[in-house]
């Protein structure tokens, strides 16, 4: 059986491993709206302006699809570090 001592160590160990996983996750959120704000005004001229079709809709689907799931996942997995460190 495990001593209190490496019990407490794998439990700091996850704890450091969860802040690293946040930290990451935020960082990559920051590049995505990054590269959005930067690429948006040439979005607008190329895709915004043309006519519906296949290559649009899965453009948008997953320019935007991808913004909302990382956004998302990001937003749990930070609420859970701040459920955890309380």
């Amino acid at each position: 059986m495990a001593s209190n001592d490496d019990q407490n160590a794998e439990l700091l160990q996850l704890v450091g491993d969860a802040r690293s996983t946040g930290y990451l996750a935020v960082a990559a959120l920051c590049v995505l709206l990054y590269d959005y704000l930067i690429c948006f005004p040439q979005e607008v001229e190329l895709m915004w302006r043309s006519r519906i079709g296949v290559a649009k809709i899965v453009y948008l689907w997953n320019r935007y699809f991808s913004l909302i799931a990382i956004g998302l996942n990001t937003s749990v997995i930070i609420r859970e570090i701040d459920t955890a460190a309380a």
